[in-house]
């Protein structure tokens, strides 16, 4: 499991984790970084979760942070190339007592020389889904993961994992 979701609920991911980038609208912290097994890649891959802090005042980004998820894979050469990612919106309640109300996805893709049904974007979203499915338990209370409507494969996608549109 991931060891992030305290942090997350104290509100202490600022505090705990190192800056790894930092520029004018937003700061990305890094929460967690694992080797993990991909069927269908060969060698080495890591599993980075990252925490994005938007730093800008203007709409949309004044109330939304951003957990993102990705599957790194290492070159010889000292540089890596991104397999997939899964980025979720944090859309908080109007409660700031309660500040966490519905993930949404808010950016998916495996890059085209990983994809062909060897199931990376399932396996990442699974991973997303366990911090989620922990964060909502830590807290008691259901948790929503959405995503666009407008996006036809994408919901396609959700029916494959399981889940059915909100009525």
């Amino acid at each position: 499991p991931l060891d992030i979701t305290k942090g997350y609920m104290e509100g202490t991911l600022e505090k705990d984790f190192p800056v790894v980038h930092e520029g004018n609208k937003s700061t990305f912290y890094r929460c967690f970084e694992t080797e993990v097994t991909i069927p269908g890649i060969e060698g080495e891959v890591l599993m980075r979760v990252e925490y994005r802090k938007f730093n800008d005042p203007k709409p949309p980004y004044e109330k939304f942070d951003q957990m993102r998820f990705d599957y790194i894979k290492p070159n010889e050469d000292g540089t890596e190339e991104v397999v997939a990612e899964m980025y979720w919106l944090i859309k908080p309640n109007q409660d700031p007592e309660e500040p966490l109300h519905d993930l949404q996805l808010s950016h998916r893709e495996v890059k085209p020389k990983y994809r062909e049904g060897k199931g990376i974007g399932s396996s990442l979203y699974q991973h997303a889904e366990s911090w989620a499915r922990q964060l909502a338990s830590e807290k008691g209370e259901p948790l929503t993961l959405t995503a666009n409507a407008g996006q036809a494969d994408v919901i396609k996608w959700f029916g494959k994992l399981g889940y059915k549109p909100a009525e």
